[in-house]
């Protein structure tokens, strides 16, 4: 069962799903994390290597993906290398399609979508959903949405992060437009009943989620 979590940088994806595994673990399951730099591997060079191959692996995913950062008004090489990205993301994730395991995705393919869309407007509704449903690959999607307010705090507070050198006004405009990318995310896999929203991040939300999963993972022929 692949389970991907997604939500602003900064929003804590990253310390959601170490502790997701931890209790999931701590009840015996059998759980697999698959973080972002093990799915692109390490190193500026290596990654720029695995964007280029992604786009070229797949013509016709990268031909919808420029469709999308065209309605968007992105018209730059980072964005191109985030949509390499995002196919490299999308073939890693694929060899888990029938692992018998709970796997947990931190910044897989729906996060890479989010980050296509960093620095321009909200893309068209429709073109946006149908490319979701050609890439995406999950059976849940945890969403973490902070506060504003605190979320704003938070990437302030990170000197590694690109948004933490803007102003707090200047924040708040980009994370409108961010906001409306995962908007169409949530929406996308709530009508298919597989989304669970959290706005905290505490034992007991992390403990409740883990649970909800767990239910999840057995009614899908999970080992009791």
């Amino acid at each position: 069962m692949i389970v991907e979590l997604i939500g602003h940088a900064g929003a804590g994806k990253s310390t959601l799903a170490r502790d997701l595994e931890s209790c999931l673990r701590s009840w015996g399951l059998d759980v697999v994390l698959v973080e972002g730099r093990t799915m692109m591997g390490s190193g500026l060079l290596r990654k720029r290597l695995f964007q280029a191959f992604g786009l070229v692996r797949r013509p016709a995913v990268a031909l919808e993906g420029l469709a999308v950062l065209q309605g968007t008004g992105i018209h730059n090489v980072r964005s191109l290398g985030t949509l390499g990205g995002l196919i490299c993301r999308k073939t890693y994730i694929e060899r888990f399609l029938d692992d018998p395991r709970i796997v947990l995705v931190d910044e897989g393919v729906m996060h890479a979508i989010w980050s296509m869309a960093v620095h321009g407007r909200r893309p068209q509704r429709q073109r946006l959903e149908r490319f979701i449903e050609e890439v995406t690959e999950v059976d849940w999607v945890v969403s973490l949405r902070p506060s504003r307010d605190s979320l704003a705090e938070r990437l302030q507070q990170r000197s590694d992060h690109r948004l933490s050198s803007l102003s707090a006004d200047e924040i708040t405009g980009t994370l409108d437009g961010l906001e409306g990318v995962l908007d169409v995310c949530e929406a996308f896999v709530d009508q298919r009943g597989m989304l669970i929203r959290l706005d905290v991040l505490d034992p007991e939300v992390v403990e409740s989620t883990a649970m909800r999963l767990m239910a999840a993972w057995k009614e899908q022929g999970g080992a009791s």
